[in-house]
């Protein structure tokens, strides 16, 4: 019976296998990096976008409860409909 590979061929083939493993595994390692580092940053977008709309959210409601208050009632009558307390001096410009 003959003998295909000595040792050494043997040894040669083991080692080779090694590193193309270890290759491959480190190409996928260096990927997986990237695609990390690409979540970690749309994380961080993510969290001020949060951030942004809770403080949004916060100016929307207190919009409302100024809205439901009499002192907006009383803006709106003074803004769009010109109407003034009985006590209140009105300036109109005049005719010269």
């Amino acid at each position: 019976m003959k003998k295909r590979f000595s040792k050494k061929t043997g040894m040669f083939f083991t080692l080779l296998t090694v590193v193309v493993l270890f290759a491959i595994i480190s190409y996928q390692k260096i990927g997986l990096d990237a695609k990390d580092r690409a979540l970690k940053e749309e994380k961080v977008r993510c969290e001020q976008k949060i951030s942004d709309l809770e403080k949004e959210e916060q100016t929307i409601e207190e919009y409302r409860e100024y809205v439901k208050s009499d002192e907006y009632i009383e803006d709106v009558a003074r803004e769009k409909l010109g109407l003034v307390y009985p006590d209140d001096i009105v300036f109109e410009p005049g005719d010269n």
